[in-house]
């Protein structure tokens, strides 16, 4: 028992932030077509992106990661080339993550205040095992 003692008390502590049975099943339920449905468009959108990209005389198209990884490339024109392409591509699909990102949020921010968390970042600070002080501290 004492070596999960620490694990049983923050399961206690935690659940003073469940809501009912029933809303908590709902909840889950919708999380399906809601949160994570926004979710998994974020990720197909961000993971599906191609972009031209000229790297030493030669226009590709290339998918995001390839481009992001360019940012440890030795030579300074393709990492300052590849950061201008990253920047143009996240700018061209910036409403459709915005609008996901936000669904994503908005489910979120709502199951916390049914929860009674006092904010958005109490599940957060909670879930790293912070306080806000040092949250605080790591900002500042």
């Amino acid at each position: 028992m004492k070596n999960h003692t620490f694990q049983l008390q923050e399961i206690a502590e935690q659940s003073q932030y469940l809501m009912s049975e029933v809303e908590e099943e709902l909840a889950a339920e919708l999380g399906l077509s809601g949160a994570g449905a926004w979710s998994k468009l974020q990720g197909t959108i961000t993971s599906q992106l191609n972009v031209n990209f000229s790297m030493d005389g030669v226009e590709k198209r290339l998918p995001m990661p390839a481009i992001i990884g360019m940012r440890s490339n030795p030579k300074e024109e393709i990492r300052r080339n590849a950061y201008v392409t990253e920047q143009a591509a996240w700018k061209s699909i910036e409403e459709p993550i915005a609008a996901a990102l936000n669904g994503v949020k908005g489910y979120v921010t709502t199951l916390n205040h049914r929860r009674g968390r006092d904010d958005a970042l109490h599940s957060a600070i909670d879930q790293a095992r912070i306080d806000r002080p040092t949250l605080e501290s790591m900002l500042g």
